[in-house]
């Protein structure tokens, strides 16, 4: 019986039964949310992230002297995560000029047909106007994105270039940005 207590008075157990006591409370007020088992298994893939954040964040505190800050491990657990796994990440600059992520893609490949894909979504008339693909040492990808743009859209005129060095500083090595006419901004 103590060993009941004990564990009901943990920090830990707290934070379990709000989230159970949470799942409880949104599936009074909308009963779909609990009926279908895909809704929970996605609150739970949503959270591998965190969940991936925080395991980076105690094997830092276990091997001892590293910042382990949240800002500083998000960015590394990001970058690591990301890279292992080869989600590539599909950005847009908004009306302010800021980055703007978009849609991930899993793969080199995926990630260009994303962009190819964009053109469809947000351009305005892609066949009858002129569009720029910049790349960082990946001229080859470059020109599969602007063949695929061709091919779907129709597109005549496609200038390809390289991003120069301050831009690609920042970027590293295999960055492909396309720049079209879009609907709105």
């Amino acid at each position: 019986m103590n060993a009941v207590k004990k564990v009901l008075k943990a920090r830990e157990m707290t934070a379990l039964l709000f989230l159970a006591a949470l799942f409880v409370v949104v599936g009074i007020i909308n009963p779909a949310f609990l009926a279908d088992s895909r809704n929970v298994a996605n609150c739970f893939n949503d959270s591998v992230v965190y969940i991936l954040i925080a395991v980076a964040m105690a094997f830092a505190i276990f091997i001892g002297e590293i910042d382990v800050s949240v800002g500083s491990n998000l960015g590394l657990v990001a970058a690591v995560v990301g890279t292992m796994l080869q989600i590539k990440p599909v950005l847009h600059v908004d009306n302010e000029g800021h980055l703007i992520n978009v849609a991930k893609a899993r793969g080199r490949k995926a990630s260009l047909l994303a962009l190819v894909d964009k053109v469809g979504e947000l351009a305005d008339d892609p066949a009858g106007q002129t569009m720029f693909i910049s790349n960082s040492d990946c001229a080859e990808d470059a020109q599969f994105v602007a063949d695929e743009i061709k091919q779907r859209y129709g597109t005549k005129e496609i200038i390809i270039n390289s991003i120069g060095p301050v831009i690609g500083a920042h970027t590293g090595p295999g960055c492909v940005a396309l720049f079209f006419m879009g609907k709105h901004r």
